[in-house]
């Protein structure tokens, strides 16, 4: 899984080509300059699941029309300008709602949803910690896809977040694991750091860790790797102290070492 909110040159840099089809998962933001366009030139592999972030706050801020109206249009103009360049579909095959929590009441959002759905786009909620899912009802309707839990397990100045000391967790992931239960259910963890930040590496394999137990994909970069393509790599999960010894071709060097039985000094 990959997130960024950079914008894309026409043509796309290397590193920009790379950013587009790194991981199964990327979520993007549309207004971006220049990143519908390399999207959905053909040009370019992307990612199977391609989901534009809409801000919900923004949008329906900076709006004159009213709330529902507003988000339709921004849907309506990023499918328009995407398919004027392909012929004929959409680049994005989902959006990812986020600071949604305070701008629309919970009857407008469903039906929001629901006509989303009825396009043939997924749909996730974004949750932040240390409130996350408000309303846990909404992950349980069928035309929601998953969620994206923001600094879920690590803070941004790079401490470890106790998940289990956060009363708000709970009911999250409760809420999530019963539905990954009933149906195909995705969450996404996306951990955000400030610049210059290097955290521990044991708290680097616990958001890992967290995210293999409960099947999720983790993303984890700084807010400078956010804005920019040549730096959008995510953090890789850090090996345990002796983890290297469980490595392929040291078990097999290991083997060959301990079934040999001519030693020579020379």
């Amino acid at each position: 899984m990959g997130c960024t909110l950079a914008s894309s040159k026409n043509p796309p840099t290397s590193h920009q080509m790379q950013m587009l089809s790194e991981w199964e998962f990327l979520i993007f933001d549309p207004p971006q300059p220049g990143m519908v366009d390399a999207m959905s030139s053909g040009f370019y592999p992307v990612s199977s699941q391609s989901l534009a972030r809409p801000d919900i706050e923004y949008v329906v801020g900076h709006a004159e029309l009213p709330h529902i109206v507003s988000l339709v249009e921004w849907v309506a103009r990023h499918i328009e300008h995407s398919a004027k360049m392909t012929g004929h579909h959409c680049c994005f095959t989902g959006l990812v709602f986020s600071n949604w929590n305070n701008c629309l009441p919970s009857s407008a959002l469903e039906t929001f949803i629901r006509f989303l759905s009825s396009l043939g786009l997924s749909v996730y909620l974004k949750v932040c910690a240390p409130h996350l899912l408000r309303n846990v009802s909404l992950a349980e309707l069928d035309d929601v896809t998953g969620l994206v839990i923001y600094n879920g397990t690590i803070m941004q100045n790079g401490e470890e977040r106790d998940a289990f000391q956060m009363p708000a967790m709970r009911p999250t992931i409760k809420v999530f694991v019963s539905q990954a239960c009933l149906r195909s259910f995705v969450v996404l963890l996306w951990e955000t750091l400030d610049n210059d930040i290097e955290p521990l590496n044991a708290v680097i394999k616990r958001s890992y860790q967290w995210s293999k137990f409960y099947s999720a994909l983790p993303w984890i970069g700084s807010a400078s790797a956010l804005r920019s393509a040549q730096l959008s790599s995510c953090q890789d999960e850090p090996l345990g102290a002796f983890d290297w010894l469980k490595e392929l071709k040291v078990m097999k060097m290991h083997e060959k070492w301990r079934t040999n039985q001519y030693i020579s000094v020379f």
